[in-house]
């Protein structure tokens, strides 16, 4: 019953019973918008003459909403029109106003309130399990299907459907789930150390084979290094390669890229290593950065990368019949490049590791030069996981020759870091059985046995409510058929909590305090379990914990102290964490990051650091504006930004050095600061190749401006900038928007973006467009020159240098739909500001969407102007609006 309610709860479209425009409103309509919107002419696809406020449809409705916005915003009549008085149209919107409110609060008592109940999205349901079953690193959110979305969000119930297809996977994830919560050996593993060297490592001596590592003693390589060249060098040259073993013992692994062959993309690895039981273990590692000098260790300073050919004919057999090269008199330099010398200068390098489990990152980690660092993590494995560590600042191709005339790393002079040893401890066990088997199966042993008992327990955590066995008769049949089968106890009782794990109560948020019933006298406020959800599912994206159960059994969660209390609590739990990465990926489309990859050839520069440094940045920029309670002037224009040195190289701020983010001070003439400029943002609004500012400018009018596009027209092409750089973007925007259908709009949503355009797609500043092909001379006059191009370095990767050729100069400056105009992004950022309520206004509308799984209607604007006014004295600070947030009716009511 509860999930055909759960499912079959939309939005009404039930007509709208309230009075029609009276008289003068109508004049007001007929005086100011019927000549554009007549039966003849029909602008942006509206007929005033049609509309009535006695029985619109929902598809009037929203037109009368969008008349009323464009009215109040002084955007009808057209500014070239002959314009209402202002008491005139504000008696006009007063009345509409009024009429609206009084149409939608019809709407929201036929359909039980502003939100339906909603399932779970699969977010929500992987940390979930993780809660509840205490398996903090469990991952099965990849397994459920793509989730849907509503109002830019993927909590919202209209996108939230069940399908046959979903159910099966949640009875998947949820048979892996509760197999691996449980512990299957009656007593705890013993806690071990387990250490060895770098060398000792199968991947170390994959490094050997594919020349991209070196065993070290001290500071010198150690012995045991053997090369020979394989194939016949004389007969099949192209198929001979110089081969490379390593038969001994080292103190330290030296590797020289930071990918090691096809094979190993993660490079190093822990793969002697293998974890007995899942479980929390303590990693710990030694680290180190270096100058590789052909056969010994130098200070890790930036210079010249060298690569030599020391090796040639003729070929022979060694004493062991394998085939070798004659030694050059003379070595030769087969190539070489300088590392980035003009931003970071020739002083001692920091280099930096970044340690990940099946290719997600764990940390980043610094290997100062000379100077053997420990580092450790804390972490949860699980049988058959590896820990992977990649070098960051290396370069990412082979840098050391295979031919037949090389000596490997013998001649290589350049960058490396060195590995001194691994170890690993645990499993650390605190109690046995663990956690994770104490929720299912609960202690002493003696209560084993009462399996409708412990089943109770586990579904009253799980259902967000107190549960009798009444309710779990379903749950308790499949359990005692399991063992009438003569299955084990045990097997009987994951089957049902993985049952509890698959209910409607369970995957269904909103129906903790039993179905909501429709009031036609006023909404219905959710009973405190159902709040308890709504708070917990906001701001941890998970149940709640026991606290809030326990405040919501009392009937004291609702209490405005209590709540507020318990906010502040849950926002410094490290649960919150949640919350800013998964609002962030939907509000600000951050999960989009790897919809496209930079063109290698136009931006070598973008490598894995700089990907997940770009993400770092905005949530740790986003967490600090909730620490601090910042306000809303942080989205748009900043003092400081919270960067490393990955960020730093790509924003010219020099002097940060490592992988630690940080705050500092953005230098004088910098345009960084605030999330306009970030490097996240300015990738997910941009394709792999080229820029297009209608794509910006709407991301900035929608995402921070609250400003909803509109369909295009129909038949209208998209814009579509030109990689080749023949036709600016500006001209291709100038031509789409002489169209009349499309110039109001796009005069709305081009400025912003044009003032981006001083930003490429990875987020670097350009002055000028990067263009596709090899550089080529041109004709100048009667002379052949070279074509304008710049120069790309990055140390860490395929092209350490590139030279592209480069187009246009960029022009940033542009004009508001209002007339305000701008020359650069810098003085976009002082128009935004002057209306900080604009944007407090739609942050608010953002977390409210997020919140309450609903979308926000034109009765819910009174409510939204009421916490912009609370929230004033802190400039709208993010801590506040959110404590506004939840304290609002809108919150707290169906």
């Amino acid at each position: 019953m509860r999930l055909c309610i759960a499912v079959g709860l939309i939005v009404s479209t039930a007509p709208l019973l309230a009075a029609d425009f009276t008289p003068a409103a109508r004049k007001f309509l007929d005086n100011n918008c019927a000549e554009c919107h007549n039966e003849d002419v029909q602008k942006g696809g509206l007929r005033v003459d049609q509309l009535s406020l006695a029985k619109p449809d929902r598809d009037q409705f929203n037109q009368l909403v969008h008349l009323f916005d464009r009215v109040q915003s002084g955007e009808m009549p057209p500014k070239k029109a002959d314009q209402p008085s202002p008491a005139a149209r504000s008696e006009f919107l007063k009345e509409l106003h009024v009429s609206l409110n009084n149409a939608e609060r019809l709407v929201a008592s036929d359909d039980s309130g502003r939100s339906s109940v909603r399932r779970m999205n699969r977010t929500e349901y992987e940390s979930s399990l993780r809660d509840l079953l205490a398996l903090p690193l469990l991952r099965v959110k990849e397994m459920l299907p793509e989730d849907g979305q509503q109002f830019g969000f993927d909590k919202v119930g209209g996108g939230l459907d069940i399908s046959h297809i979903q159910l099966a996977k949640y009875l998947q994830t949820a048979d892996i789930a509760v197999n691996q919560a449980n512990a299957k050996v009656a007593t705890p593993p013993p806690s071990k150390v387990w250490r060895e060297s770098a060398t000792m490592q199968n991947s170390a001596h994959g490094a050997v084979v594919v020349k991209c590592g070196v065993p070290i003693n001290g500071r010198e390589m150690a012995p045991g290094l053997d090369m020979y060249v394989a194939g016949n060098p004389e007969t099949d040259y192209g198929n001979s390669f110089r081969a490379a073993s390593f038969k001994g013992d080292a103190e330290s692994f030296v590797v020289l890229t930071s990918v090691l062959g096809h094979h190993q993309p993660e490079g190093i690895q822990i793969d002697r290593f293998n974890p007995p039981v899942g479980g929390w273990y303590r990693v710990r590692f030694s680290i180190w950065s270096l100058h590789w000098n052909r056969d010994k260790v130098e200070p890790a300073k930036r210079g010249m990368v060298k690569v030599y050919r020391s090796l040639g004919k003729p070929y022979f057999k060694d004493e062991r019949g394998r085939w070798q090269a004659t030694p050059l008199p003379k070595d030769q330099l087969a190539r070489s490049w300088m590392e980035n010398v003009e931003f970071y200068g020739e002083g001692e390098a920091t280099h930096v590791v970044r340690a990940s489990l099946k290719g997600q990152p764990i940390g980043y980690f610094d290997a100062p030069s000379m100077k053997p660092t420990k580092h450790e993590i804390k972490i949860w494995l699980n049988p058959g996981e590896r820990i992977s560590f990649h070098a960051m600042t290396l370069p990412a191709g082979s840098v050391v020759t295979g031919s037949v005339e090389g000596r490997g790393v013998l001649d290589y002079e350049g960058p490396g870091i060195a590995y001194d040893w691994f170890e690993v401890e645990g499993p650390l066990i605190d109690q046995w059985p663990p956690e994770s088997k104490r929720r299912m199966f609960g202690v002493p042993a003696k209560e084993r046995a009462d399996h409708r008992k412990l089943l109770c327990d586990f579904a009253t955590r799980a259902f967000r409510h107190p549960v009798s066995e009444a309710e779990l008769t379903s749950v308790f049949a499949i359990v005692d058929e399991q063992i009438k089968r003569g299955v084990s106890w045990e097997q009987a009782m994951l089957a049902g909590c993985k049952a509890i794990l698959c209910a409607p109560d369970f995957l269904i948020i909103g129906l903790e305090s039993g179905v909501p019933k429709p009031s036609a006298k006023e909404p219905v406020r959710l009973g405190d379990y159902a709040l308890a959800s709504r708070l917990s599912f906001f701001l941890w994206n998970s149940v709640p914990d026991a606290e809030l159960l326990e405040l919501a059994g009392k009937g004291e969660l609702s209490q405005p102290k209590i709540l507020r209390s318990q906010v502040e609590r849950m926002m410094a739990d490290g649960r919150s964490e949640r919350f800013v990465e998964h609002f962030l990926d939907e509000w600000l489309e951050l999960k989009k990051i790897d919809f496209t990859t930079p063109d290698p050839n136009l931006y070598p520069e973008y490598d894995p650091w700089l990907h997940d440094s770009m993400l770092a940045e905005t949530r740790a920029t986003f967490q600090r504006m909730l620490t601090g309670n910042l306000g809303v002037r942080e989205l748009i224009a900043s003092d400081t930004v919270v960067i490393n040195q990955r960020l730093a190289e790509l924003y010219g701020i020099h002097d940060v050095i490592g992988a630690k983010l940080r705050e500092i001070k953005v230098p004088a003439g910098n345009p960084r600061g605030g999330f306009l400029t970030q490097a996240a943002v300015l990738k997910v609004t941009a394709n792999g190749t080229v820029t297009s500012p209608t794509l910006r400018g709407v991301w900035i009018a929608e995402r921070l401006l609250g400003i909803p596009r509109q369909p295009p027209p129909p038949n209208i092409p998209a814009i579509e900038p030109d990689s080749t750089g023949a036709v600016t973007i500006r001209q291709i925007i100038e031509k789409h928007r002489a169209d009349a259908s499309c110039a109001s709009c796009h005069a709305k949503m081009d400025p912003p973006g044009l003032a981006l355009e001083s930003f490429d797609v990875i987020g670097g500043w350009r002055d000028h467009y990067r263009l596709s092909g090899q550089p080529k001379k041109v004709r100048q006059g009667k002379v052949m020159v070279d074509e304008p191009t710049i120069e790309v370095i990055n140390s860490a990767a395929v092209r350490p240098r590139a030279k592209l050729r480069t187009g246009g100069e960029v022009d940033a400056s542009g004009e508001l739909a209002d007339g305000r105009k701008f020359a650069d992004i810098s003085e976009l950022r002082t128009l935004l500001l002057a209306d900080e309520d604009a944007l407090a206004r739609n942050l608010v509308r953002q977390l409210l969407i997020y919140s309450t799984g609903a979308g926000i209607r034109f009765a819910d604007r009174e409510a939204i102007e009421a916490i912009i006014a609370r929230t004033k004295s802190s400039h709208h600070g993010l801590r506040s609006i959110i404590q506004e947030v939840v304290a609002s009716e809108l919150f707290q009511i169906k």
